[in-house]
């Protein structure tokens, strides 16, 4: 955990572009208020393209089916 998810989620500025995040994309959502071994699993259910074509928010959905709108500067995509 230690080695690995800082790796995942690399803290750069966003000058470089990075693929959209998709529908059916398993997504770690990024807490600073718990350890990195208990951030939540989530389904990403349905994409909010911003003006400009590009992946900002995005609907998730949890393990006990509940759904959240969540922006995706704190999502980690699992690949």
């Amino acid at each position: 955990m230690k080695e690995i998810l800082p790796l995942m989620v690399p803290r750069r500025k966003w000058t470089d572009e990075m693929p959209n995040i998709k529908e059916d994309d398993v997504v770690l959502e990024i807490d600073p208020n718990l350890p990195r071994g208990l951030w939540r699993l989530l389904r990403v259910a349905a994409i909010i393209p911003s003006e400009d074509g590009l992946v900002r928010k995005v609907k998730v959905v949890s393990a006990d089916h509940k759904e959240y709108e969540r922006s995706i500067s704190r999502l980690c995509p699992i690949i």
